[in-house]
C-alpha cells in the first residue's frame, strides 16, 4: 500500500504534518493546521503543498515533489533535476531552465540519485552555470 505523506512550504520554512499538526484537503481547498490554528493553506498563493513520492534516494532520504536531485555515477556528478508529477508519473525534469526539458521516470533512477535540497529552501542550486 502506498504511503501518503505531504509537506508544506509556507513561504518561509518547510512544514511537515506530525501530531498535533495535520493537513485537511477538501475539493479544491487544503489547509495545514496546528490544533486550532491555520498555519498555511491555498488561501495564500505563496503556500505550496507537496507530496511524498514513495521513493528514497540512494542514501534512503525521502524524495518529495519539488526536490532537487543529482544523478550520481561512480565518483562523478552527472546532472541535476527537479522532481515533478507529469504524464501521470513521478518524473525528474532535467534541463529545467529550458522550455520542455528532458524527463526521466523517478522509479527507474531513484537508486542512482542524491537529494540536494528543494526549490524553495535551496533556489541557488538551480542557478545555471
Amino acid at each position: 500500500m502506498r504511503e501518503l505523506k505531504l509537506r508544506v512550504w509556507d513561504s518561509e520554512k518547510m512544514l511537515y504534518p506530525r501530531a498535533p499538526r495535520y493537513i485537511a484537503i477538501g475539493g479544491c481547498s487544503w489547509g495545514f493546521w496546528d490544533e486550532e490554528k491555520l498555519l498555511a493553506g491555498n488561501h495564500n498563493p505563496n503556500h505550496k503543498l507537496m507530496q511524498y513520492t514513495n521513493y528514497a534516494d540512494r542514501n534512503l532520504v525521502e524524495i518529495y515533489e519539488n526536490d532537487i536531485v543529482d544523478i550520481i555515477f561512480p565518483k562523478k556528478l552527472f546532472n541535476r533535476g527537479i522532481v515533478c508529477f507529469e504524464k501521470g508519473s513521478w518524473m525528474i525534469k532535467w534541463d529545467y531552465g529550458r522550455k520542455g526539458g528532458r524527463l526521466s521516470f523517478l522509479g527507474e533512477v531513484h537508486e542512482n540519485i542524491e537529494k540536494s535540497g528543494n526549490i524553495y529552501e535551496n533556489p541557488e542550486l538551480l542557478e545555471m552555470s
